[in-house]
């Protein structure tokens, strides 16, 4: 889903930002941090970015500005069709969908290193978010259909309360895939610390990756 893979692209970008703008930290290997950053922005593993040394307050501050604008993208994805959603149930869409993300397993090989510069292979498992998002659609238009509404206004009112609902049921009973799919990156040396040399082609990467594309 569009919004969300946005969403991994701001979420990286800050966690960049910290990371090299703290000190102290430790010298890790390109795969770690590769690992270490997925599992933040995409898991919302705080203790994922320990050894990077980035402050609880930092790390806190990354994780509300990702939840923040997660919901703030949805909601305005949901608008712009007519769809108007409660912010509790925006909340329960979110936690429905972080949930089930915290259950991907991600891993990271270094293909190749030089002093300055690494290649990174990474595996995940993924979620197929574009079929829960159809089949949500899907099965809250025929819901519509059943109740025979004669009013648009009504009809899509009705139909999105059915779609976040259903979406939010179809994330809380999704599984990761047994297979994976796999990106290789390029990592260089930013301050004495390996990261993503571009962070918002690794974010939109990492984005369909977990999406099973």
């Amino acid at each position: 889903m569009k919004k969300f893979k946005k969403m991994a692209v701001i979420s990286l970008a800050l966690c960049v930002l910290f990371v090299v703008g703290c000190s102290g930290k430790e010298k890790l290997t390109p795969d770690i941090t590769a690992t270490s950053l997925f599992n933040l922005y995409i898991k919302g593993d705080k203790e994922a970015v320990a050894k990077m040394k980035i402050s609880k307050e930092d790390v806190d501050a990354i994780a509300k500005i990702q939840k923040d604008t997660a919901i703030s993208l949805l909601k305005t994805s949901l608008t712009s069709t007519g769809i108007q959603v409660t912010d509790e149930k925006l909340e329960e869409f979110y936690n429905a969908r972080e949930e089930v993300l915290k259950k991907l397993n991600c891993t990271a090989e270094v293909i190749s290193q030089t002093k300055e510069s690494a290649e990174v292979k990474i595996k995940s498992t993924y979620i197929n978010e574009d079929a829960l998002a159809e089949k949500a659609a899907n099965d809250a238009l025929e819901t519509i259909k059943q109740m025979g509404l004669t009013d648009e206004n009504e009809a899509v009112s009705k139909f999105g309360d059915e779609y976040i609902k259903n979406s939010i049921l179809a994330y809380q009973s999704a599984e990761p895939s047994q297979d994976t799919k796999e990106k290789t990156f390029k990592f260089t040396k930013q301050d004495g610390i390996w990261l993503p040399e571009s962070s918002v082609e690794f974010g939109n990467s990492i984005g369909l990756l977990i999406a099973g594309q």
